[in-house]
C-alpha cells in the first residue's frame, strides 16, 4: 500500500510525514494531428498501458543569491533586438536595437526605424484585399455534384473524401485520410483556403480541389472503389480492405497516410467562413 501512494492511518502508522511513492499510469502515443480549431491532439495505442514508479524529489530552497536580479547590461546587451510596446508611441509595434546602456533599466536606450503610418497601412491593406478578391474571382468554382461529375466519381464517395475520413490503418491505428476541405461543427463552418468556400448555405470547391481529387484517385484507385462499396459511414473506414490484393496491406496503408500528410490540402489549416486568401 505504501508503494501505491497509500498509507494506513492508525495509532501504529509509521508513514506519517514521510515521502510516499506514487505510481504513474502511462499511455503510448501513436500519432498526433491538428483538429479543426487548430489544437494539437494525440492518438494513443489502444489497450496498451504501463505503470511505473514516479521519481520523487525533495523541495529545497534555492541557494542564496541565485535569484539576484540581473544588471541592465545582462538583460539588454548592446545591439540586441527589442520591441516597442509603448502604446501611443510612433514606433509602437516596431523592432529596434539597443544603442546605450546605463546602470539601471531606465537608462536603456534603443533606436527604432519608423515603418508605415496608419494611413499607409490602411491603403496597403486595401490594395492586398483587392488583389485577393481578384484572384479569388479568377478561380473556377464548382458545387459538389459538379466536382463529382468532373472527376467521374459518385457523389457520396466525393462527399466522404472531401470531409474528414477516419480510417483504421496498420495495427488498427486511426488516421484521417480525408481531404478536410469542408467542416461543420454546430454553427461553426470551416473551409480550406482557396480550395473550398461556404456561401449562401452551399459548399463550393475550386479547380484546385478538382486537381487534387483526381490526383488522389489516380494514385489510390482501390481506396475510392472501397469507399463506393462502403455501407456504414458511421464506423471508421477499414483502409486495409482497399489493399486486399497487395502483398503487404500494412505497407500500402502507410504509403496512403504518407501521401495524405504530404499534400498541401493536409498541411493547410482550416479557416472560418468567410475568409480571404491567395492561392498557392
Amino acid at each position: 500500500d505504501a508503494a501505491a501512494g497509500r498509507g494506513r492511518r492508525g495509532s501504529h502508522s509509521s508513514f506519517e510525514g514521510l515521502m510516499q511513492q506514487p505510481i504513474v499510469e502511462i499511455e503510448i502515443v501513436e500519432s498526433s494531428y491538428v483538429d479543426i480549431e487548430g489544437h494539437l491532439r494525440y492518438r494513443y495505442r489502444p489497450g496498451h498501458r504501463e505503470y511505473r514508479l514516479f521519481h520523487l524529489v525533495r523541495e529545497e530552497d534555492p541557494p542564496s543569491g541565485s535569484l539576484r536580479p540581473r544588471a541592465a547590461s545582462q538583460l539588454f546587451p548592446l545591439g540586441c533586438a527589442v520591441l516597442c510596446v509603448a502604446h501611443g508611441a510612433a514606433a509602437f509595434g516596431q523592432t529596434g536595437t539597443v544603442v546605450r546602456i546605463g546602470k539601471d533599466l531606465d537608462s536603456v536606450e534603443a533606436r527604432f526605424e519608423i515603418g508605415l503610418t496608419q494611413e499607409e497601412n490602411d491603403e496597403l491593406q486595401a490594395e492586398i484585399h483587392q488583389v485577393v478578391a481578384t484572384q479569388h474571382a479568377s478561380l473556377k468554382w464548382f458545387e459538389l455534384v459538379d466536382i463529382a461529375k468532373q472527376a467521374r466519381l459518385d457523389v457520396h464517395v466525393v462527399r466522404q473524401v472531401l470531409g474528414s475520413l477516419m480510417a483504421r490503418c496498420q495495427e488498427a491505428v486511426r488516421e484521417d485520410i480525408g481531404m478536410n476541405m469542408m467542416s461543420e461543427s454546430g454553427d461553426k463552418i470551416f473551409c480550406l483556403p482557396c480550395y473550398s468556400v461556404h456561401t449562401r448555405g452551399k459548399w463550393k470547391f475550386s479547380e484546385l480541389t478538382l486537381e487534387a481529387l483526381v490526383d488522389y484517385r489516380t494514385r489510390f484507385p482501390k481506396v475510392f472503389e472501397a469507399l463506393r462499396k462502403r455501407q456504414n459511414e458511421e464506423r471508421d473506414f477499414e483502409a486495409t480492405k482497399a489493399f486486399t490484393d497487395s502483398p503487404d496491406a500494412d505497407y500500402a496503408c502507410s504509403r496512403l497516410v504518407k501521401y495524405c500528410t504530404g499534400c498541401a490540402w493536409k498541411k493547410l489549416r482550416l479557416a472560418p467562413s468567410p475568409y480571404m486568401a491567395l492561392a498557392p
